[in-house]
């Protein structure tokens, strides 16, 4: 949502987003970010998940890997129902490369170079929105090469 490329993302063809509670929660403690969510749901752009998510799983992912709410909760509903993972922290893409398959995570990054290949953005928005996430804190790489993006 740093990039405020979330809408052009949710448009990328042939995948269903979902958001686990935990997540939703974490998301929804900013009104601005609840608002876009909320739209992004309300729109079917977005699926609240509504599924059961395994405790038993939920508690050794926690005592194994430290992780948050939100990021312990993709990873077991990632594992539950064999789904992709869309996360920027690297701990737990770690988590994550060990419980499900690299193939299986991808990241902002990773997302909006979809979107650039899915003809839903052009690459030098997609930079723009990469360097505003670094602007606003986002854990990503510092030294991306300035064709990333335009080269998908």
């Amino acid at each position: 949502m740093n990039g405020n490329q979330l809408d052009s993302i949710l448009s990328i063809s042939e995948i269903k987003y979902f958001i686990g509670p935990a997540v939703y929660g974490e998301v929804s403690k900013l009104e601005s970010q609840k608002q876009i969510i909320d739209n992004a749901i309300a729109e079917g752009k977005l699926i609240k998940w509504k599924g059961d998510i395994d405790l038993d799983l939920l508690n050794t992912l926690y005592e194994e890997y430290g992780l948050g709410d939100g990021e312990t909760e993709s990873i077991a509903i990632g594992i539950s129902m064999a789904y992709s993972l869309c996360c920027d922290d690297k701990k737990a893409r770690i988590a994550a490369n060990n419980e499900l398959n690299q193939s299986h995570i991808i990241g902002s990054l990773g997302m909006l170079k979809m979107a650039v290949m899915d003809n839903i953005i052009k690459c030098t928005d997609a930079t723009l929105s990469y360097l505003e996430m670094i602007l606003k804190g986002g854990f990503l790489p510092k030294n991306l090469d300035g064709n990333y993006f335009c080269n998908a």
